[in-house]
């Protein structure tokens, strides 16, 4: 038996979904700490780091806060 579309069982928005739920804390829990780490004496801001290191440092940053941004979109995009 298969249902028609609008027969079809909710199944609610899709970051409500305990994988969504678990994907979404490993994004925001990546994020944060990933800028806690760059973002020190230690690492983007040592002056005894070369400034290619630092290019990469922040290259990888900006990669991750557009895959967030990116995932913001998208979750917010499959809102009823």
């Amino acid at each position: 038996m298969s249902l028609k579309p609008s027969e079809a069982p909710d199944s609610g928005y899709a970051g409500q979904q305990p994988g969504g739920i678990l994907l979404s804390l490993s994004l925001v829990l990546t994020a944060v700490i990933s800028l806690a780490a760059d973002l020190n004496t230690s690492h983007l801001f040592n002056p005894a780091w070369p400034a290619h290191a630092k290019f990469h440092d922040i290259a990888m940053l900006n990669l991750l806060i557009g895959v967030c941004g990116a995932w913001t979109v998208a979750a917010l995009a499959q809102e009823p």
